[in-house]
């Protein structure tokens, strides 16, 4: 355990640090972009999105990277067959979205959307490539090369975007900076991992891993429609400009979870995985999980909503004054989904896939009772504000249902996000106040910035010293294991 206990702490300190450069890749790329473009260039893509990047995302391999994670035997056969499955699925959904292009392009009453579409999904075949590297080396818990490749992807993918629009180039620009991704991914996958497919395919291990992975893939099914009905109901009841207002909000509202608590989880399942059998251990894991996740995401999110006004008018420009309140809306969003996202890995880790299938059912039949009510009365803000009550009440039985298997209380789950809490809300208003006291400007914004970082840590120190003496703890467990990375 203690073995196991280092390698997490490496791998966590690995995965923040390189988060954070990327973070400040994809927002630098991201700020000049939605200067030099228009809302409609990037609602466009977004549209494609629904279509292209969801499935590439969550359906390429039908759960069999899952699979080969949470596998502890035949390991050698089970990378074989994420490989060629990925690459055989891939080629089939490349076929299926190049004939459906028109028809979507139709249903959203926007023929640009056509190309964009097909242009995109080449992606899903070249990035098809390297699935078998990416699933052994996340199962090996690799992280110092995996976000090695994070990083110089990011760095090209970004920088190729802005380029682009700096020529002119205005959509296309989004469109060939995220296809650039694939083909860089394939070849530095291929250069960092000395795996190499071999021309064999174990149908036994195919089947069982198919039994675990079908579940993940269905419950995957039902993330895409969840995660792209707002998109949906937006690209056919409004406008591609709308969708571009609404897609900048939900990107800058979600910062935190997606880049810290969402992007953690690739650390944790098969942390989780690899204690599968021994409920304490996997108890204890998941609410440090929970509490470190949360001990940066709960700040971002208050600190998100308080500043979001100058953050837009100031960075942004002010063509997207609009995505203000939904970029509030998705910060509550983002608050609760740092939450879900430790603890769906518990669920995962010890097989319970088909629970997760029933809540993200859930949650996605109470986005679709409420969403087209919400959109006709307040329009993209009403879709925010049905995803975020969905994503809560999605939260309460997660967090319910762990708290069941795992034989613990509900108000243990509440102390461990107490003191993040308390220390966030104090932040929240001190801001408020610093803002009532000082004009807003792009320079009094990093003040406010820095006002609520000060605030917010002095706060927490006050609370519970103990959480800084964790870190410390973490820090030296990263940085004795570090000249192994």
């Amino acid at each position: 355990m203690d073995s196991l206990k280092v390698k997490t702490a490496k791998n966590l300190g690995i995965v923040y640090g390189a988060n954070l450069i990327t973070i400040i890749f994809t927002t630098i790329a991201t700020i000049i972009l939605a200067r030099l473009l228009i809302p409609e260039d990037f609602g466009l893509v977004a549209l494609a999105g629904i279509i292209t990047a969801t499935i590439i995302a969550f359906v390429q391999d039908l759960g069999f990277n899952a699979a080969l994670i949470q596998r502890q035997k035949d390991i050698e056969e089970a990378t074989n067959i994420v490989f060629y499955t990925t690459i055989a699925i891939n080629l089939f959904l490349f076929s299926v979205i190049f004939l459906i292009a028109p028809f979507a392009a139709d249903f959203f009453h926007e023929e640009r959307v056509t190309d964009i579409i097909r242009i995109s999904a080449i992606g899903l075949i070249i990035g098809a490539f390297s699935a078998g590297h990416v699933g052994l080396m996340i199962k090996n818990l690799e992280y110092g090369k995996v976000m090695k490749i994070n990083i110089i992807v990011s760095a090209i993918s970004s920088l190729f975007s802005v380029i682009l629009a700096f020529l002119g180039f205005s959509y296309w620009s989004l469109v060939y900076g995220s296809l650039l991704v694939a083909p860089s991914g394939v070849i530095l996958y291929w250069y960092f991992s000395s795996w190499r497919p071999k021309i064999s395919y174990n149908k036994k291990v195919a089947r069982e891993m198919f039994g675990f992975g079908g579940l993940i893939t269905f419950g995957n099914l039902l993330g895409f429609f969840m995660k792209n009905t707002d998109k949906f109901f937006i690209g056919k009841f409004l406008n591609a400009s709308s969708l571009g207002i609404y897609d900048m909000g939900h990107n800058w509202g979600l910062i935190g979870a997606n880049q810290i608590a969402t992007v953690l989880n690739n650390v944790l399942f098969p942390t989780f995985s690899t204690i599968q059998n021994e409920k304490e251990k996997i108890k204890d894991a998941s609410l440090k999980a929970l509490k470190y996740t949360n001990l940066v995401t709960i700040p971002i999110a208050f600190g998100t909503i308080v500043i979001a006004p100058e953050l837009v008018t100031f960075i942004l420009g002010e063509k997207w004054i609009e995505s203000i309140p939904v970029l509030q809306i998705f910060a509550v969003y983002g608050l609760f989904w740092s939450i879900l996202a430790p603890v769906w890995n518990v669920f995962y880790a010890m097989g319970k896939a088909k629970l997760v299938v029933k809540i993200v059912a859930l949650w996605l039949l109470s986005i679709l009772v409420t969403i087209y009510i919400f959109l006709l009365q307040w329009n993209i803000i009403g879709v925010a504000l049905s995803v975020t009550l969905s994503t809560i009440f999605a939260c309460v039985i997660t967090l319910i249902s762990i708290c069941k298997i795992l034989n613990m209380k509900f108000s243990v789950i509440i102390e461990t996000l107490k003191s993040s809490t308390i220390a966030a809300i104090i932040m929240f208003f001190s801001v408020m106040m610093t803002k009532m006291l000082i004009e807003s400007s792009i320079y009094t914004l990093f003040i406010f910035i820095f006002v609520g970082i000060v605030v917010y840590f002095t706060a927490l120190y006050i609370i519970e010293k103990d959480i800084f003496v964790e870190i410390r703890e973490m820090l030296h467990l990263f940085f004795r294991s570090g000249k192994s990375i």
